[in-house]
Parts: structure tokens; C-alpha cells; sequence
């Protein structure tokens, strides 16, 4: 859901593709990096974006068909969806990381903030995992 919304079609939604165009019109406004350096990094991410494409096509069907919107058809052959919208782990993992990576260079350049992406207790999962590996062994 998440990629999906970075990337989502509908109109007003706030897209990194919106954000490469606010971008562009405001290449001058970067503080870091000559005005072609930060025009050939939004370059570079509409290329990586385009490159992504089939990928976010994939994640744009199951989310509308299955995520978001249960579709009818979906129900009757969920094995269906997945033919037509094929999606691995390793393809999502490549959206987010190839997200990430521009994001982090296009705010470098803009304000110097830089450092991966993280939701704060995004990896609160990991402490309840150790605690309950921990609480197994000792019993």
C-alpha cells in the first residue's frame, strides 16, 4: 500500500513523480550541487522510475484489485490476480530501495538532509521477536 501511494495515478495525490516535476521547476532552489548536478539526479529518477514501471503496474493492480478494493473477479480466482499482476519479493524490495535511493539524493542536494528512510519503531518487531526467543529458551 505504501509504494503503491508514492506512486499512486489518482488525481491531487502527492507521487514522486510530482515531486520530480515541483523538482525541476525548482532546480534553483537546491542548495547543494551545481544546477546540472541536480538536474541530471532528476533525471536520473525519472529513468529509474520509468525502469520501475512494470513493477509499479504489478503493485497498482493488486492493490486495486486486493489491497484496497476487494474486486469480485478476485474472490472467484485469486490465482488470477496473481498471474496478471506478478509480483515477487525481490521486485517490491527494488521499488523501495530504488525509492529510497533517490529520495535520499534528491533531499541531499535540496536541504542536506541524508541517511536511510525509516518509520520511527518501525523495527519494533525485532524486540518482540528477541524477547519471545528469549522467554522460549528460558522456559
Amino acid at each position: 500500500m505504501a509504494i503503491a501511494r508514492l506512486y499512486d495515478k489518482t488525481s491531487g495525490a502527492v507521487t514522486v513523480q510530482k515531486m520530480l516535476a515541483h523538482a525541476t521547476l525548482e532546480v534553483n532552489s537546491f542548495n547543494r550541487g551545481t544546477k546540472e548536478e541536480v538536474s541530471e539526479a532528476i533525471a536520473d529518477s525519472h529513468k529509474k522510475v520509468a525502469e520501475l514501471e512494470p513493477i509499479l503496474e504489478s503493485i497498482r493492480k493488486r492493490r486495486n484489485a486486493w489491497l484496497a478494493h476487494l474486486d469480485p473477479r478476485t474472490v472467484a480466482d485469486p490465482k488470477a490476480l496473481a498471474a496478471h499482476a506478478k509480483l515477487t519479493i525481490p521486485d517490491l524490495d527494488r521499488a523501495f530501495k530504488e525509492t529510497e535511493e533517490m529520495l535520499i539524493k534528491l533531499s541531499c542536494a535540496y536541504d542536506g538532509t541524508f541517511g536511510e528512510l525509516k518509520f520511527i519503531g518501525g523495527d519494533d518487531y525485532e524486540t518482540a521477536l528477541e524477547d519471545t526467543a528469549c522467554k522460549v529458551r528460558l522456559d
